[in-house]
């Protein structure tokens, strides 16, 4: 959303501006004073915008920006001359280019270095690989040994050689015949870095019958190898063939210029079609091609769809041509981008934990099984730790493995420090640090701040931001995996413990702290068609609360993407007026709960910035109250309809009740 933001017509001047900043080396200099008011500037320029998380998140990607582009332009340089390939940039006009580099639209001299960069420091390279079974074994000595058995047999009838001998000398050839030879029907090969192909041969035929003149004429010259090349033909069929091309991660595709040659197997040299002859071949079929109008004109003369029947043959022609050119998508890593293009040396492949699929937590009780999703890992040597406990693996992919983490691992308090989870206090030194991207409430009337805290903190206890007395904003027990590879140790995966379930996830009692009540209310309007009044739900409300509390137990570990579904029943006639719901749901490990609070309460019930639809309360009212109000319900200012909502988590495939409810009140007003 920042990038999005930041690519709008409005923030041009932005990204015109940040070259005259010098933010890169204000930053290396630690010129904070001078950062401070560059940023106030940028803020200043964004207008009524900058109050929201999206635009503070810009600044972040703006002084990346500056950063990135100064380290960029340095490697460049520097490339050009380690790799010695200055001169190859020289002849062009973006030779001496230093950026900048950024932006939703780079100048085409930038483009035109940066793509020059990546062809000399990652050249792509290729790898032909043999086809594999695409071989042959000929037996190769089998006519000779018919022949030296008649000579050695001729040998002993004349005395010249013993039975001893013959008998050697038969065993020598039965040997022979034992041997065979490989021929190979398709051989890869590569020229250079980018140039790769594949050789094709025929496999091993049997001759055809030869006329009486052709085999006195072989009798008296000798065989011809070259007379047993021509009668052998290449078979029809696909062949299926490899070749590994290393290239950066982030090029989204590959552009190939295929050509294809034949030879006989007699004159290998001989090579067709010639580059003259295939320009010969690309002519004429254009040619074909320019007089397609004059057919077209002609096309009433043959039968209907005769004409573009020709068509496609044309288009199958140029298809057979021996040059194309093919692009080929590639399933590139767009995620990788960043500082991490300069990163060099054996370290880039130490491996990375991201996460874990399986369970919600671990149980030191008892041996609990996940799945960790990970980058970098070894097929042969990877091992794991969790809590101290060397953990039995089973690998699945480079990415993922299932672990069995034993029991006994020992966890560890996560500590989080400061207002982690949300606000507690209403603390103007809050509002500030965050920019007043969400302006915190103020606190009810006749109620001081310190009743806002969590209970037992204004008695003396912790306090969140400051912390006095040692112990923990956000505590949370977890164990501590690592994952070790011959190129290095990951970083540190924190898994939460769960102890003592007393079931799954469908039997976790979750609890509305409070009876909360929503105020509502509405005018109508008249269809200028039907002339039947419809309601306008105001975009306000009224509440005695500023957040919705729902407690869960202890042991709780929130699943992912949980939504929240509701239910709205008519207290008068018990009938559904409407369901409702949200994936918004902040959850607060400290204080145990889903809160429910500021914009994300505010888009739940629906607000001007957010029009009402059928996830939304207001949303989800409106249709009831237009029905009502055909039915002559509600047809005086002061009339209200009470609805009794109800709620349920839904997640992992499975619902979770929500006990208690809320009481929305709809009232008609002038």
């Amino acid at each position: 959303a920042a990038y999005d933001f930041l690519a709008q017509e409005p923030q041009q001047p932005v990204w015109a501006e940040l070259p005259q900043w010098n933010l890169a080396e204000a930053v290396r200099s630690r010129r904070v004073g001078e950062i401070a008011r560059l940023r106030d500037g940028y803020l200043a320029q964004a207008g009524d915008a900058w109050q929201t998380s999206t635009a503070v998140l810009g600044w972040a990607i703006l002084l990346e920006s500056a950063l990135l582009n100064e380290r960029l332009a340095d490697d460049l340089r520097d490339s050009a001359s380690a790799r010695q390939y200055a001169s190859a940039l020289g002849s062009h006009e973006s030779a001496g280019c230093r950026g900048p580099f950024y932006g939703p639209d780079p100048c085409p001299e930038s483009r035109e270095a940066f793509n020059e960069y990546v062809c000399r420091r990652w050249p792509i390279r290729v790898f032909a690989l043999d086809p594999v079974a695409q071989e042959q074994n000929v037996e190769d000595a089998y006519a000779r040994r018919r022949e030296l058995q008649i000579a050695a047999a001729m040998a002993f009838a004349s005395g010249r050689m013993g039975a001893q001998g013959l008998t050697r000398f038969t065993r020598r050839l039965e040997m022979e015949m034992a041997t065979v030879a490989l021929n190979k029907t398709a051989v890869g090969f590569a020229h250079g870095a980018d140039t790769f192909g594949w050789i094709f041969q025929p496999r091993v035929q049997t001759p055809p019958d030869r006329s009486t003149l052709a085999a006195f004429t072989e009798t008296v010259c000798g065989p011809s190898d070259e007379a047993a090349l021509m009668h052998q033909k290449l078979e029809p069929g696909l062949r299926e063939c490899t070749a590994i091309i290393v290239m950066p991660s982030f090029v989204p595709f590959v552009a190939l210029d295929v050509e294809s040659e034949w030879f006989s197997l007699a004159h290998p040299a001989d090579v067709k079609p010639s580059t003259r002859e295939a320009m010969l071949f690309s002519r004429a079929v254009k040619s074909i091609e320019a007089g397609v109008c004059h057919c077209q004109q002609k096309a009433h003369l043959y039968r209907p769809g005769e004409f573009n029947r020709l068509m496609h043959k044309l288009t199958r022609l140029d298809r057979e041509l021996p040059t194309q050119s093919i692009e080929a998508q590639i399933p590139h890593e767009n995620t990788a981008g960043g500082f991490e293009l300069f990163n060099t040396g054996i370290t880039d492949l130490a491996p990375e934990l991201i996460g874990w699929y399986g369970a919600p937590g671990i149980d030191p009780g008892g041996t609990t099984a996940l799945y960790l999703i990970g980058k970098g890992l070894s097929v042969h040597d990877t091992s794991v730790i969790a809590g101290g406990r060397k953990v039995p693996i089973r690998l699945i992919s480079r990415e993922v493995l299932m672990a069995d983490i034993p029991p006994g691992a020992r966890s560890i308090p996560q500590a989080c420090h400061g207002m982690a989870g949300g606000a507690v206090a209403r603390s103007k030194t809050v509002q500030a640090a965050a920019f007043q991207a969400e302006p915190l409430p103020a606190p009810p009337e006749g109620v001081s701040e310190e009743i806002l805290l969590e209970p037992g903190l204004a008695d003396g206890g912790c306090d969140p931001c400051g912390d006095p007395c040692g112990t923990a904003c956000n505590d949370r027990e977890v164990v501590e995996i690592h994952l070790a590879t011959p190129y290095g140790v990951s970083s540190r995966l924190f898994v939460p413990v769960v102890r003592g379930r007393g079931g799954d996830f469908a039997t976790t009692a979750l609890t509305l702290a409070e009876a909360y009540q929503v105020g509502l209310s509405f005018t109508t309007t008249k269809s200028s068609e039907t002339k039947m009044e419809t309601a306008k739900v105001d975009e306000f409300y009224s509440s005695e609360t500023d957040t919705i509390v729902i407690r869960v137990p202890e042991y709780f570990v929130p699943p992912p993407k949980a939504e929240l579904a509701c239910t709205l029943v008519d207290e008068a006639t018990g009938a559904i007026a409407g369901t409702l719901g949200t994936t918004s749901l902040p959850f607060d490990a400290r204080r145990g709960g889903y809160w429910l609070g500021g914009a994300d309460l505010r888009n739940f019930i629906g607000d001007s910035s957010r029009p009402a639809a059928d996830k939304t309360l207001r949303g989800a009212v409106k249709p009831y109250l237009d029905a009502q109000l055909a039915e002559g319900r509600l047809a005086n200012d002061g009339d209200a309809i009470t609805f009794r909502l109800t709620a349920k988590l839904v997640a992992e495939q499975q619902e979770v009740p929500i006990d208690g409810g809320m009481t929305i009140k709809a009232t008609r007003r002038r």
